[in-house]
């Protein structure tokens, strides 16, 4: 393996990994704790189990075998219970193993980006890694992993950041020698700072705390402030953040965050001290007057948050106030309590290298939050935008560099989405996140550049409450918030806070406010005098339409989805049955049998009867290999071998080249022949198309499989009139064989059209899950307007089923009207019999016409063909 990290926590071990930019994909290893029974890896985004992409490697016990056997599974965890498998398979198991430790060793391999929307796409950015260990129960499902079985760490799985700026600083814990006070109050204390020393490259530790506070045991939120002004002449220049609380104590290895601490922020507040009664240095209840100063730093619950090198959020000498947002659902007592962020700074003696940065929230006016109350509870979206307008008015010329997106919503938040739009065109979704834990709001640390004239689309969704709606506000407790906070640089003038008027989804934008005179909590809707650039996400070009999408050439070229290009497979076996039916045109002349035949409609009705069986004899093991790998309704879709789709689409791609070749190479085909063929290429056109536009392969295969299968079990029929034809058959066994066929043939196609009813009627039902595909696993890069119709294509294949059926009826009655016939007649055309009389040459379907030997203007028993 080429890179590896250490792991904070006890959940698994020596992680390590090799990305192959080739193939796109990633490798990794990992080890379990010592007698675990499955271990599991992922991607969270928020760093937890809500909103991770889990690869789970499980050991199987087989009663029947003293060795384990191992398998692994592709796992999506929206909340804090067992994650569920992933619609689409993404992981494959290269290795695993046990050591004389009871440790699982495994070794996996996953797409960067798999296109998948239960999956999270490896990309150049810190992630954060979970991982855990535990057993399984007596189903071989994985039970709870316990406190202490998981581990986590982030880090940037594409690029090698040491390597490319050089080592990160150490961030340990100071020691308390050297502490130096920053402020008045005692809130500000740097540890290990030496205002002399110019040597020192190490950042300082300086822990920004409450005093000492004591809270009522059964009060669950409470918002506690302290404000504090920072000395002039030092200058403190932050490049991590993270929640210190006690005397210096941070989250590590020992230990972890108290629950009763949600999140902090520092909020720069000139003249604050200055106003009213307010003290510095003494702490407050705030919740119910937020302070409307802009952020500068925080943390929920995250651990350490290192900013990009070369970036940092300066704090000037000013008056700020610490907010502290205690949640305590667990009615744990909280005394004497000291929470708090420990900002790491440069070493204020020594020459920055690196740029200033700011904070600034984008969010919802609160007032404009409105979440109807649903018995449903169905989740609800709403969005507001920031107009090309007030950007372009803002930001400088060159734009700035945004390296960190938090998204802010309280309780009921379940996901969101962070768009980019650029000169009327998606270009990027900075974030559109699997969902959202509250409980640890950790930034995606992804670089992406700002532009003038750019415009931001935000949109949060809830689950709504049964019986009461639920309005806006900064209390977690029935409120919500809908913010995205954006770490930029160079620090903008006068971009201190952007408000939107928020709006359901499904509605027009409305306006915007960008500037430094409002805050989150203001309700003065009418500041907001930027007009939306785009009323509705109609007006702007869609995300996949722009650019060359790696998902969408990586499915398309998984699937061999048709292109008009000679290399494609359809194109391929289209001049195959082309040429090969005019080779058959040319050798046919050399055919003895056919040859002899008086009747040029009879000879090319043989010829038709010779390629129907040389067709159904080749694709009835292919369809019936078909049957037995897709037939099953799964709740989780493993990929559809590329060989197994290549193989079904070639069968349905001849069968309608030979069902029009057949109606151009006949002479005056009856009607009822020409409705079947029609129909039957209708609906293998429309299965091939669905399967393209709905991405869903194993559906399509499976209708097509059935419509394939109605013609590769004709063989009896077609087998007695090739007979017939050619010469062969025999007036004692002739007209049994005819039964035989006409009986075979309403078996079959009795239990074939009931089959193609029956998945119609689960695919209308939503049973067979195959058909979401379109709408879950790519719908990244599919238009809305483009997400496949079931219910539509359901009527019109069921329509065209019913016509198909009843062409099957009335042709099936062909062989039992032959078999019937003779024995009236005693004699058929092509067979011989005792009356041998010219009056029984030619056969038409429910009366026997006079006509002389090799006249074929009347209607013949050889245009069967069903």
């Amino acid at each position: 393996m080429e890179r590896s990290t250490p792991m904070d926590g006890n959940g698994c071990s020596h992680v390590q990994w090799t990305v192959d930019r080739e193939a796109m994909t990633l490798q990794m290893a990992f080890k379990s704790t010592e007698g675990a029974e499955w271990v599991g890896l992922g991607i969270a985004e928020f760093g937890s189990m809500k909103g991770a992409d889990i690869m789970l490697v499980k050991m199987i016990h087989n009663n029947d075998s003293v060795e384990p056997s191992f398998v692994v599974e592709d796992l999506i965890s929206t909340d804090f219970v067992k994650p569920r498998k992933d619609l689409l398979q993404n992981v494959e198991l290269l290795r695993a193993e046990v050591d004389e430790n009871g440790r699982i060793h495994a070794l996996v391999e996953r797409p960067l980006d798999s296109c998948d929307i239960d999956d999270i796409a490896i990309e150049a950015y810190k992630q954060t890694i979970i991982c855990a260990s535990g057993y399984l129960d007596d189903g071989n499902e994985i039970a709870y992993h316990g406190p202490r079985q998981h581990s986590s760490t982030t880090v940037n799985l594409i690029v090698d950041e040491d390597l490319l700026y050089g080592s990160a600083p150490s961030f340990s814990s100071q020691s308390q020698s050297g502490t130096v006070l920053l402020d008045e109050g005692g809130i500000v204390k740097a540890h290990g700072f030496n205002p002399n020393s110019t040597t020192s490259s190490e950042p300082i530790a300086v822990d920004i705390q409450l005093p000492n506070i004591s809270l009522p045991q059964d009060k669950v939120t409470s918002f506690v402030c302290v404000a504090f002004k920072l000395h002039p002449g030092i200058p403190l220049r932050s490049i991590a953040v993270e929640t210190v609380w006690g005397d210096g104590q941070v989250r590590d290895a020992s230990q972890k965050q108290p629950d009763h601490i949600h999140h902090q922020v520092l909020l720069q507040c000139d003249g604050f001290l200055e106003e009213g009664s307010n003290v510095e240095g003494q702490a407050y209840s705030c919740e119910d007057e937020m302070p409307l100063c802009p952020l500068v730093i925080g943390n929920a619950k995250a651990p350490l948050i290192q900013f990009p090198p070369g970036v940092h959020v300066p704090l000037d000498p000013s008056t700020y106030i610490l907010q502290v947002h205690y949640e305590n659902t667990a009615g744990m007592p909280i005394v004497d309590d000291r929470a708090g962020v420990r900002v790491w700074a440069e070493p204020p003696s020594l020459p920055s290298r690196s740029k200033p940065a700011k904070n600034v929230g984008h969010g919802a006016f609160l007032n404009t939050i409105h979440i109807p109350a649903d018995p449903e509870q169905k989740e609800y979206a709403i969005h507001f935008q920031i107009p090309a307008e007030a950007t372009q008015a803002l930001l400088p010329a060159g734009g700035v560099d945004v390296f960190s997106a938090m998204l802010h919503m309280h309780k009921k938040g379940v996901r969101g989405r962070l768009q980019l739009i650029r000169d009327g065109v998606h270009v990027m979704d900075v974030f559109d996140t699997l969902s959202f834990d509250f409980n640890s709001q950790q930034p995606k640390l992804k670089m992406w550049k700002y532009l003038p004239g750019d415009a931001l689309i935000i949109t949060c969704i809830y689950e709504p409450h049964k019986d009461k709606p639920i309005y806006g506000g900064q209390s977690d407790n029935d409120e919500e918030m809908c913010t995205v906070f954006l770490a930029m640089t160079p620090p903008v003038p006068g971009y201190d806070r952007a408000l939107g008027i928020a709006t359901p989804a499904d509605q027009a934008f409305a306006n915007a406010y960008v500037g430094q005179g409002l805050g989150f909590n203001d309700n003065r809707t009418e500041e907001a005098i930027y007009a939306p650039t785009y009323k509705d996400t109609r007006e702007f070009k869609p995300l996949q339409d722009h650019r060359t999408d790696l998902c969408a050439l990586g499915v398309h070229d998984m699937l061999h989805a048709s292109e008009i290009r000679l290399s494609d497979p359809g194109i391929n076996i289209a001049l195959y049955l082309i040429l090969l039916l005019i080779f058959v045109g040319l050798v046919s002349s050399q055919w003895p049998a056919v040859k002899s035949m008086t009747c040029e409609r009879t000879k090319r009705n043989t010829v038709c009867y010779i390629l129907e069986l040389l067709y159904g004899t080749v694709a009835l093991p292919f369809l019936l290999q078909d049957y037995v790998s897709l037939m099953a309704n799964d709740q989780s879709i493993d990929a559809v071998h590329a060989d197994l789709y290549t193989a079904t689409r070639t069968i349905g791609v001849g069968l309608t080249f030979l069902y029009l070749a057949e109606l151009f190479y006949k002479l005056k085909p009856r009607f009822d022949l020409v409705l079947h063929h029609a129909v039957a290429i209708i609906m293998a056109v429309m299965c091939f198309a669905a399967g393209i536009k709905a991405l869903s392969p194993k559906a399509t295969i499976k209708l097509g499989a059935t419509l394939g299968l109605t013609v590769a079990t004709e063989q009896p029929m077609f087998l007695a009139l090739l007979l017939k034809n050619l010469g062969f058959a025999r007036h004692w066994w002739w007209p049994k064989m005819c039964y035989f066929a006409a009986v075979f043939n309403a078996i079959t196609k009795s239990i074939l059209i009931a089959l193609f009813a029956y998945i119609l009627a689960i695919s209308y039902q939503g049973v067979d899950v195959s058909w979401e595909i379109g709408s879950w696993s790519f719908s990244k890069w599919l238009e809305p307007s483009s997400i496949f119709n079931v219910d539509v294509f359901t009527g019109v294949m069921s329509f065209l089923l019913v016509l198909l059926t009843l062409a099957q009826v009335f042709l099936g009655r062909v062989m039992f009207a032959l078999a019937y016939k003779y024995n009236q007649k005693g004699e058929i055309k092509g067979i011989p019999s005792i009356t041998n009389s010219p009056e029984n040459e030619n056969f038409s379907l429910g009366s026997v016409d006079s006509s002389p030997a090799g006249n074929c203007d009347i209607v013949e028993s050889d245009d069967v063909s069903v």
